[in-house]
């Protein structure tokens, strides 16, 4: 009786000590998860800095140095040369030292040609406009108030739109973000500061997320060159509305040509990360989506079946995601050319737009339409037989009641013009006549100054 007691009692306690080991085990696990979560995003921000000094770096002194060295190699190697002091292998050493000369003055020219675009750039459209900011830049000469030849034209230049972005004229980060894919080209890593803050723009009164969205559709651009930048910044972040995070799905399915893992994964993580603050009907367009992408790439034809019954959708946003992806199924879209598939039939992609551009009560459907890929499309066919149709839903789209759809076309009036001159003046005097924005109306007046046409 009484070792029975004992052994009862010594299990109880035995119990109470394992219960309290493995309970210390697991505040230890947690604290070792958390740990290691923050020192992941510590590495990755320090690989991140890391990386932009190196860019940074190599951008200011490279050049120089590399120049100097790669010269002074060729100049002591002449010297040798000449006093016969070199055999056969030295002399192949000079050569590459030379072909490396001629590479890093190729490389040198190229950066400078940049910097040099970046100054005509902002002289052709800034100084010529203000005859204050001309004033201002020669007082600054006149006075000698700082070393000109320290000045970077890139940094100053993309200094100014991070202020731009920063502030509060809604038009102009639009503007900012509709220009990112040419800013690219300028500078990757000041784009990528302007991407940061633009990603997470809102505008309370009316426009909300939309300059997030648009910095999203530019994520593509980058792909090849900053795959881990484009994967963070299609993250799910405080604020997005389902038009962000429709552009995000659609930029992973890019993604995956590069990482097709990493990709899938990341979108699990998106879902599951507006699965609980999104509408069925949202996340009902998020899961057709990427299932439809998915055909667009295995089967184009079953893809253009697919959204011709898509298009009448009940669920808006069902019908928005087809409306933004018709682009994918015109031969203008670079994927279309590839591998011999199918280049994109013009009647049923016209028939497609046309319907979009009925549905009067959804603008969110037809906003996707005056975007450059499906405009792209319209422009392609103006030089087709089925020319008049797309000039047609061109005109409808300079028409459209709605303020997005009027701007986003108008964007792209430089290269409807010199598709179709006609065409362009066309819009031009419609802007002018029918359009009641001041700031359309402006741009559209400084355009056909511009061309030397009399203003009406």
């Amino acid at each position: 009786m009484c070792w029975g007691v004992v052994r009862r009692g010594i299990s109880r306690r035995v119990r109470i000590v394992l219960g309290g080991i493995q309970e210390r085990a697991r505040e230890w696990r947690r604290w070792f998860v958390r740990r290691f979560a923050q020192l992941s995003e510590w590495g990755r921000l320090g690989a991140h800095k890391t990386r932009s000094f190196l860019r940074k770096l190599l951008r200011r002194l490279f050049p120089e140095v590399s120049l100097a060295t790669s010269l002074l190699a060729l100049i002591v190697g002449g010297v040798l040369t000449m006093l016969g002091r070199q055999d056969w292998r030295s002399m192949a050493a000079g050569i590459v030292v030379i072909l490396g000369t001629i590479a890093n003055i190729g490389w040198h020219l190229v950066t400078k040609r940049k910097q040099t675009a970046v100054m005509a750039l902002t002289a052709k459209y800034l100084l010529s406009r203000e005859a204050g900011n001309i004033d201002e830049m020669l007082g600054s000469l006149i006075s000698e108030r700082q070393d000109w030849t320290e000045i970077h034209p890139e940094d100053e230049f993309f200094k100014t739109l991070e202020e731009v972005c920063r502030g509060g004229q809604y038009e102009l980060k639009r503007r900012v973000a509709e220009a990112l894919p040419a800013l690219f080209s300028l500078d990757l890593e000041h784009a990528e500061d302007l991407i940061r803050i633009l990603r997470t723009d809102w505008h309370e009164q009316k426009w909300r997320s939309d300059n997030r969205r648009r910095t999203v559709e530019a994520l593509p651009h980058i792909i090849d060159r900053d795959i881990d930048f484009v994967f963070d910044m299609v993250q799910h972040t405080t604020g997005d509305e389902i038009y962000t995070t429709i552009a995000s799905v659609e930029v992973l399915h890019e993604c995956e040509r590069r990482s097709p893992k990493r990709a899938r994964g990341a979108y699990r993580a998106l879902h599951n990360a507006v699965e609980g603050s999104a509408k069925p009907d949202e996340t009902a367009a998020i899961d057709l989506l990427w299932e439809f992408l998915h055909t667009v790439q295995t089967d184009r034809r079953k893809a253009l079946r697919d959204c011709d019954g898509l298009v009448d959708h009940s669920n808006p946003y069902v019908q928005m995601c087809m409306a933004r992806n018709i682009r994918r199924l015109c031969s203008c879209y670079p994927s279309c050319r590839r591998n011999g598939m199918c280049r994109g039939d013009p009647v049923a992609i016209l028939r497609l737009v046309g319907c979009i551009l009925e549905k009067k009560g959804n603008h969110n459907a037809r906003r996707p339409i005056a975007k450059g890929g499906s405009l792209d499309c319209l422009v392609n066919l103006l030089r087709t037989p089925h020319s008049s149709q797309a000039r047609n839903m061109i005109l409808s789209l300079v028409d459209d009641p709605d303020k997005i759809i009027r701007i986003t076309v108008f964007d792209k009036i430089e290269r409807l013009r010199r598709q179709d001159q006609q065409l362009g003046g066309l819009i031009l005097d419609r802007i002018l006549a029918r359009n009641d924005d001041p700031e359309l109306r402006d741009r559209a007046l400084r355009l056909k100054q511009r061309s030397g046409q009399p203003a009406s």
